[in-house]
């Protein structure tokens, strides 16, 4: 082993495999940027993980990921520092709240991942790999509709603001 690889954990401590993981994410599971993340995860899941995409499309991000309660959970984060808070206060937090999911997003969503993971293998029928990892490419991958559904709900959410 040379000096500068480094050990990947072959589980998380809630007992999800990399192959797993793999299946969940479909074909991005070979891109570079999803394999660093996930080693990094499977390492160190507290370590910070920079995803621009989660940092500027944070709630379509994670639709588009199929991450459904921390989309709804950004959604209201930014609702609450647009619509609630003092214009300066407003703009401080929701710069926060975008440093936050610029930093943490791809754990946030690699944590919502092992939850529908864990979910998969508790439910499945006769525990057999295969039918768990076909079930996980069918429930993982990524959604374009979703993402527009959402753009959709949060027109009419700001629609009903200005009018």
């Amino acid at each position: 082993m040379k000096s500068n690889d480094k050990l990947t954990i072959k589980k998380t401590s809630r007992g999800v495999t990399k192959e797993e993981f793999e299946a969940y994410l479909g074909k991005s599971a070979s891109k570079p940027f999803y394999q660093k993340s996930l080693n990094t995860y499977m390492n160190n899941p507290n370590k910070m993980n920079w995803n621009w995409a989660s940092t500027f499309l944070s709630t379509y991000w994670f639709c588009y990921r199929k991450a459904l309660i921390p989309a709804v959970i950004s959604f209201s984060l930014i609702i609450i520092s647009n619509a609630f808070l003092p214009s300066i206060l407003g703009d401080l937090a929701l710069l926060a709240i975008l440093a936050f999911f610029g930093s943490y997003g791809t754990n946030i969503f690699f944590k919502d991942a092992e939850r529908a993971i864990l979910y998969a293998k508790k439910n499945s029928k006769n525990n057999d790999k295969n039918e768990i990892l076909n079930s996980l490419t069918t429930k993982g991958k990524t959604s374009f509709i979703l993402p527009l559904i959402f753009f959709i709900f949060e027109g009419a959410i700001y629609y009903n603001f200005i009018f």
